[in-house]
């Protein structure tokens, strides 16, 4: 804890430890910084929420400029790490418990109370709430279809897939199977058969137990002219056609 402790007072003091310089300021700057808007807002006056790198970054409901993050999902360790770098304040939680919520209630009980003396709303039911969702499977996933109906062969599945959202995906043998790979870096999703025309796949390392589905539309040809990605259905992102 020590060593997280030294690690938030570096962050709040813009580079600068114990007087040392660890980072320079220009360089952890960028960090700290907004890049793209992510979420509904939860803020005092309504703005956007913010994804800096490796930090959310928003003006939170006391008012106040916040640095955080929650992370660890499910290693068996749920955490969260806030900060108020005008304040100079951090509030470090840290457990060995699964994610439903602790650290981010703990976290704005925490910052309530040094603001008002007390408590702005039921943080345990608004957390409780959102880590509810995080990690439901999608319901026609529970049980394996039995008997499942076989896959075509992997021929009728590979091919470039793309629309104006997404960009291109490819479908590419891999081994015996076949894999999802996306953009430029390629990353690789090994795909599993379910049931017909779907296979699943992990979408996130961070959420291991967790699984997608892909599923492709056969055309006259018997080879697929499109796939649908998981639960991407709004204005037809999920849906990439046959390059």
């Amino acid at each position: 804890m020590t060593d997280v402790a030294r690690w938030a007072r570096l962050q709040l003091n813009a580079g600068t430890l114990d007087g040392d310089e660890i980072v320079s300021e220009e360089a952890l700057a960028p960090t700290h910084t907004p890049h793209i808007v992510r979420g509904a807002p939860r803020t005092y006056d309504g703005q956007s929420l913010f994804y800096g790198l490796g930090w959310n970054v928003e003006n939170d409901h006391l008012g106040y400029l916040r640095w955080g993050h929650s992370g660890a999902f499910t290693q068996g360790a749920a955490t969260n790490a806030t900060l108020w770098p005008a304040e100079g304040l951090g509030v470090i939680v840290l457990t060995n418990g699964f994610p439903i919520g602790v650290p981010e209630v703990l976290v704005d009980e925490i910052f309530d109370q040094i603001v008002t003396g007390g408590q702005t709303q039921d943080w345990q039911e608004y957390w409780s709430e959102i880590f509810g969702g995080l990690f439901v499977e999608d319901p026609a996933l529970s049980e394996l279809p039995e008997p499942p109906t076989p896959a075509r062969p992997n021929d009728a599945y590979l091919g470039s897939y793309a629309n104006d959202f997404y960009g291109t995906f490819e479908v590419v043998a891999d081994g015996e199977g076949m894999a999802l790979v996306e953009g430029l870096d390629r990353v690789t999703y090994p795909l599993t058969h379910w049931d017909a025309d779907t296979f699943t796949y992990v979408g996130s390392p961070e959420y291991p137990d967790l699984r997608s589905t892909i599923t492709f539309t056969i055309g006259p040809d018997g080879r697929a002219s499109s796939i649908f990605i998981g639960d991407d259905d709004g204005e037809g992102l999920g849906t990439l056609n046959r390059v």
